[in-house]
């Protein structure tokens, strides 16, 4: 039987929406979060800048390895972005 795809998502957004959204940003990672670990059987590893940058972190680095490890990319596309 073949491996399963450990279920590590990527979360992109523009920063600035995530900053001003009021807790709504936070908020809809939290439902998808949690949405997605009952549809499988164990952990769902959603990367966050914000919840896993810290100051001094080699961020395009950390970035980058976080897309390699992800099995889904999850992007937010704000009347901003565009």
């Amino acid at each position: 039987m073949p491996d399963l795809l450990k279920p590590t998502g990527f979360w992109s957004y523009h920063r600035p929406d995530g900053t001003n959204s009021d807790g709504r940003m936070q908020r809809l990672h939290e439902l998808l979060k949690s949405e997605l670990y009952s549809l499988v059987d164990g952990e769902v590893d959603i990367f966050r800048d914000v919840e896993t940058l810290r100051t001094g972190d080699a961020w395009e680095k950390e970035i980058h390895d976080a897309i390699d490890r992800s099995s889904f990319l999850i992007a937010l596309v704000t009347p901003r972005v565009l």
